[in-house]
């Protein structure tokens, strides 16, 4: 957390001090996990880390799944978790593969039985052990108590973390997994409180979350699914900037608008177009980004549409009623920037406030 503080830009010296506590992150401070989230019963999981990345692949198919923790036995034959593994770890072994690394056209006329076979020898037979750390959200498996605050796991959602473990008493049933969808679908039930609306009443725009197109990256319908994953999994993002780079030093983008001719979204590519992935449609990679959205299931997902002047209220009742991860800003129907579900955590940290236009006014 200390990285991100020091990406922050300077607060200019002739506004007043800010306070220590915005309104939201002390409302979330009041709430404690166990409060905020469902108690009953969860089955987590889990992938033993001498398993093969394909067997992992499966089980992620199998229970439509993007994550599951990677386990292992200690000297009592208790399982500790030694990570996580994510289907986006495997693609992105897979997009950036060095038998890929050719012009698109070439790419499109490998057979499927080659292409199959690249992976399976160089991906799918090693162990998943060997995926734990190479990506952002596979380094750690972050641990809660249900006594811990939401403000507490949201400080790293904000940050980038989609999930994280809640231990609760006892062994292996008593613990689940919290998502930036569980702390979401709370937030939309207690968008009225007091401590609440004066965040989420100020609009998009005043947010700063309008960038315009220009900073933003996109792709075309004729871009096949391998060239936007690789866009997808390269392009970095810190608090302050995105950066381009393969090497996993920062947080994925989680999802890229694919805009037709005239600049509007049609559709989106994102990290859960990977669900149900299996080494059978390694191949479809190869289709164009529209029609690998068709042969996987999900070219009818909703796209979520709001506006500059729409509210963060607004915004994230939206989201959580059409249970998707994000909402494309757009002005009169051009695309001008995003607000994700880590981007409103963002919102109810502590780390992110000097970035936001309406605050810097004092307007707060």
């Amino acid at each position: 957390l200390a990285f991100f503080r020091k990406k922050l830009p300077f607060r200019p010296l002739n506004l007043p001090p800010p306070p220590s506590h915005m309104p939201l992150q002390t409302f979330l401070e009041t709430v404690t996990i166990g409060q905020a989230v469902p108690s009953e019963p969860q089955t987590i999981r889990t992938v033993r880390e001498d398993e093969t990345v394909g067997k992992a692949l499966e089980l992620l198919s199998k229970y439509r799944l993007l994550s599951m923790p990677v386990t292992s036995k200690n000297g009592s034959d208790e399982e500790e978790y030694k990570g996580v593994v994510n289907i986006s770890d495997i693609i992105f072994k897979t997009v950036f593969h060095p038998a890929f690394a050719r012009p698109s056209a070439e790419l499109k006329t490998m057979r499927e039985a080659q292409f199959k076979k690249k992976i399976e020898d160089a991906i799918l037979e090693m162990p998943v052990s060997k995926l734990i750390g190479e990506r952002p959200e596979s380094r750690n498996l972050f641990v809660f108590h249900p006594s811990d605050t939401i403000a507490t796991v949201s400080e790293y959602f904000s940050n980038g973390t989609h999930r994280v473990l809640v231990k609760g008493p006892g062994r292996g049933s008593n613990s689940r997994i919290l998502s930036q969808s569980d702390v979401m679908s709370f937030l939309c039930k207690h968008l009225e409180h007091e401590l609440v609306q004066p965040t989420v009443r100020l609009t998009l725009e005043e947010l700063g979350m309008v960038v315009g197109q220009k900073n933003m990256v996109c792709l075309r319908p004729k871009d096949i699914a391998l060239t936007g994953f690789r866009k997808l999994l390269s392009q970095q993002w810190t608090r302050s900037k995105i950066t381009r780079s393969s090497k996993g030093g920062s947080w994925d983008l989680s999802a890229l608008p694919i805009l037709d001719a005239s600049d509007r979204v049609i559709g989106t590519l994102s990290q859960s177009d990977m669900r149900g992935m299996t080494k059978c449609h390694l191949k479809e990679l190869l289709l164009p980004v529209m029609e690998y959205r068709k042969a996987m299931g999900t070219i009818h997902n909703s796209q979520v549409v709001v506006e500059p002047t729409t509210t963060l209220s607004v915004a994230i009742q939206k989201i959580v009623k059409e249970d998707v991860h994000r909402a494309w800003i757009v002005d009169d129907g051009v695309l001008v920037g995003v607000v994700s579900m880590t981007d409103v955590l963002s919102r109810f940290s502590p780390y992110d406030f000097t970035f936001l236009p309406y605050f810097l006014r004092s307007r707060l």
